[in-house]
């Protein structure tokens, strides 16, 4: 079996002794301490509140984006401008501004995976993916809603003169691998036994195939990762 890259080097097989606990790094954004499954993703809150926009006019989904954010950028109390360059480029504070960015981001990300989805079949040994029927006016709704989801989505980077962020690709592909890693670790012979009594002839047959998956994400994190 390969040497574990730095990410997972020194990590215990899932189910193996006490789970580790993780403690934020310097620069890492503010996560929840405490036991947790090794590799196992994490939601973190966005601590700062969401206005509520419910009370405000209501704007049809075919006006201008700009009269919902029409507006003035008010001036600090030394006459300097707030951050932004849009016309409700408003005041905000750094953690807000971040959560803005962070949630509107993700906005956008899941647009093209959604448009993804709607163009493109996918499928394997163990599942199938065909594409979504539609019919040509469902089709067209839902082409215009994606549409008019991005146009929002740039008016209001614009608006907040929010930052755009490159993606590390590698890094999504390495999490991808190092959450494989940890799920494959809690179904071997010894795990299965959580769901019900196993037959003796379990380990022999599955553990082999288990144990070269683990060993094969490894590797390829590994290799991603330029190690």
């Amino acid at each position: 079996m390969s040497v574990p890259p730095d990410s997972l080097r020194g990590r215990p097989i899932p189910g193996v002794g006490e789970p580790d606990e993780y403690t934020p790094r310097g620069g890492d954004e503010a996560r929840p301490t405490g036991p947790t499954a090794p590799g196992k993703p994490r939601n973190v809150p966005l601590t700062a509140s969401v206005p509520d926009m419910r009370e405000g006019p209501t704007i049809s989904a075919n006006e201008p984006v700009d009269r919902r954010l029409a507006g003035t950028v008010p001036a600090r109390g030394d006459g300097a401008r707030w951050p932004g360059t849009g016309p409700a480029a408003v005041r905000l504070n750094e953690s807000q501004r971040r959560a803005l960015a962070i949630t509107v981001r993700l906005v956008e990300e899941r647009l093209s995976t959604i448009r993804d989805l709607l163009d493109r079949e996918d499928g394997g040994a163990l599942y199938r993916r065909p594409a979504p029927r539609f019919t040509p006016e469902e089709r067209a709704r839902i082409d215009a809603l994606l549409a008019r989801m991005r146009e929002v989505v740039v008016a209001i980077q614009e608006a907040f003169a929010l930052p755009s962020e490159e993606r590390d690709a590698r890094g999504m592909i390495v999490a991808l691998l190092s959450m494989s890693w940890q799920s494959l670790g809690e179904i071997d012979a010894r795990g299965m036994r959580a769901y019900g009594d196993t037959d003796p002839e379990l380990g022999p047959v599955l553990d082999p195939y288990v144990r070269e998956l683990m060993d094969l994400a490894l590797t390829l994190e590994s290799a991603v990762s330029g190690g």
